[in-house]
Order: structure tokens, then sequence, then C-alpha cells
């Protein structure tokens, strides 16, 4: 790798900083603050877009997470809708299958009363 020099208008202390930071990341190897060189990790972040990938790929993942929890929401409504769609059928099967009953009883007592008389 070919050495560059970097101007920055930042001052030495805030390039001090980013450069500790890109070194706790394992991207470069720093002996002083002006031997600097890139690690095969750094080659390779530097290729993959650096810092900014990371971003993309993390608010990506936080879009990804955000369409599934309304999928989730979408389908816990439906589900919600489809049980008190069920609730209602069997109340009413139930009102029916009482109705039915008391319509036989009627017709049962009524046939009793015929017989005796």
């Amino acid at each position: 790798m070919d050495r560059a020099e970097i101007d920055l208008n930042i001052d030495r202390d805030e390039l001090h900083k980013l450069l500790l930071k890109l070194k706790e990341d394992g991207y470069i190897i720093m002996a002083t603050l002006e031997d600097i060189s890139l690690s095969a990790n750094g080659y390779i972040f530097q290729i993959t877009g650096c810092y900014t990938a990371m971003i993309l790929k993390h608010a990506i993942d936080l879009e990804a997470l955000a369409s599934e929890k309304a999928y989730r929401i979408s389908i816990d409504d439906k589900l919600l809708a489809n049980t008190n769609r069920l609730n209602r059928l069997t109340r009413w099967l139930v009102i029916g299958t009482i109705s039915l009953a008391v319509i036989e009883l009627i017709q049962f007592l009524n046939a009793m009363i015929r017989c005796h008389n």
C-alpha cells in the first residue's frame, strides 16, 4: 500500500481520536500518529464502504424490523377479527340450538297432552 498524506481540516486532537477509534476497531495499525498502516481488515473495511456502509446496513435492518412488526400487527388484527366473528357465530349456534330444543320440548308436551286427552 502506498503512503498517502491526509489533509483534513480538523485539529490534531480530533484526528488522534479518530485514528484511535479506527485502531480499536482493528482497521489500522498505528505505531505513531505519523506512521499509520491499513490492516487487512481495514482494507476490506475501506472497500465495503467504511462506517457509512455499516450505518446503511443498520438502517436497512431497522426498516426490515419495522416492516416485520407492521406485518405482525396486521396479522394480529386479522386474527382478532376472525376470533370475534367465530365468537358471534358460536353465540348464534347456541341461540339456534336452544330455540330448537324449546320448540321440540313444546311439540313433545303438546303431543303428551293430546295423548292423555
